[in-house]
């Protein structure tokens, strides 16, 4: 491997902090035990962050992302469609969300939950109403994304219009079907979720299409009903998790439209009535950064009425200023949007993550 001067800097610059850190927790603490044990974590923490650094490095040069005819597994080209077509990332917030709503529904981590094949039964169920919307917009969708995103499955033709409806009723029967095994309550906030979900995309009521009502729609879906519904898997509702649908249809109806901006001309061209379109990106910009102070502010005064724990606004907080600043300043993703609608992402389950850790008692 050869040396450079900004390899030696960093070294340079690890040693020193190494040193820095050596000296000022021995002479605050004068424990000389603990201070050794500063020198392997350091070194534990320098493997991390290289195996860290050269993920992200082969992570870029195989270009792994949904415009590169992801997934990389070795599995058939309609298989791979198959799969891309559900839009995996989207599936991060009902499986991990729903988890950590689970848990903190219980009020104590419990591994396994109370009962393993019930959780696992309302985790899928969840996920696949995710990826039977992600279907019907796919479908009802293919014009615009033929001008949008021309890489995905439909319009690119590695599936076909009649493969994917097929997908979509099973993956929308499959969802109410498990759903029905977890309770009646459940079943009515899947259906209720997955109506809405449907009603986004289907041609006639085209909820996509309606301004305001697009970004409303999937707050309900994904904001409301969907953490309603993982909630009551054990516990019966309350005003926690009633406020913390609150924090989350806030978020989610004023940051969703992030996703939005890269599709102005398509959308534009087919009627869609989006923020980006209809008042500009300047605009959906300022809707975003409001959303998410606002939301700052409303979680503080919750926290501070004792209805919600600090943890949430704890998570939150830095996640939402990842969100503010790189909406304000565009990046490329190895997502199909912008590095902002990744972190709007991370922001919804890191929601429900903080809220997790307040219930669990690790953070106030």
């Amino acid at each position: 491997m050869r040396i450079t001067l900004r390899t030696l800097k960093a070294v340079g610059y690890r040693a020193l902090s190494v040193v820095v850190q050596v000296l000022f927790v021995y002479i605050v603490t004068r424990n000389i035990e603990l201070t050794i044990w500063l020198i392997p974590l350091n070194v534990i923490l320098v493997l991390l962050y290289m195996g860290y650094d050269r993920l992200w490095e082969w992570l870029m040069n195989h270009k792994i992302g949904i415009r590169y005819n992801y997934p990389h597994i070795p599995l058939g080209e309609k298989i791979r469609a198959i799969i891309a077509n559900a839009r995996p990332y989207t599936l991060i917030l009902p499986v991990f969300g729903g988890w950590f709503v689970i848990q903190a529904s219980l009020g104590h981590l419990m591994i396994p939950t109370p009962d393993l094949a019930l959780t696992a039964i309302a985790l899928l169920s969840m996920m696949l109403v995710n990826a039977a919307g992600n279907y019907w917009n796919s479908i009802y969708d293919v014009d615009i994304d033929r001008i949008n995103k021309p890489y995905r499955p439909l319009p690119s033709g590695r599936l076909t219009i009649g493969e994917a409806r097929a997908i979509a009723v099973i993956l929308t029967w499959a969802a109410l079907a498990l759903a029905a095994m977890v309770s009646m309550l459940f079943l009515a906030f899947t259906s209720a979720a997955m109506i809405l979900t449907f009603s986004y995309s289907a041609p006639v009521i085209r909820l996509k299409s309606r301004l305001w009502i697009n970004n409303i729609t999937q707050a309900a879906i994904r904001g409301v009903l969907g953490p309603l519904a993982m909630w009551t898997v054990y516990s019966s509702l309350g005003s926690r998790i009633l406020a913390l649908t609150a924090v989350m249809f806030i978020l989610i109806t004023t940051g969703q439209s992030v996703k939005d901006i890269p599709d102005v001309k398509g959308d534009a061209a087919f009627g869609m009535r989006t923020l980006p379109v209809v008042y500009g990106v300047p605009f959906t910009y300022r809707v975003v950064v409001a959303g998410a102070s606002l939301d700052a502010a409303f979680i503080a005064a919750l926290s501070l009425a004792g209805v919600l724990p600090w943890g949430v606004l704890i998570v939150y907080a830095p996640l939402a200023a990842s969100l503010i600043y790189f909406t304000l300043h565009p990046k490329s993703t190895l997502t199909e949007n912008q590095l902002s609608w990744t972190i709007f992402y991370l922001t919804m389950v890191g929601v429900l993550f903080g809220f997790t850790l307040g219930a669990w008692g690790l953070l106030p």
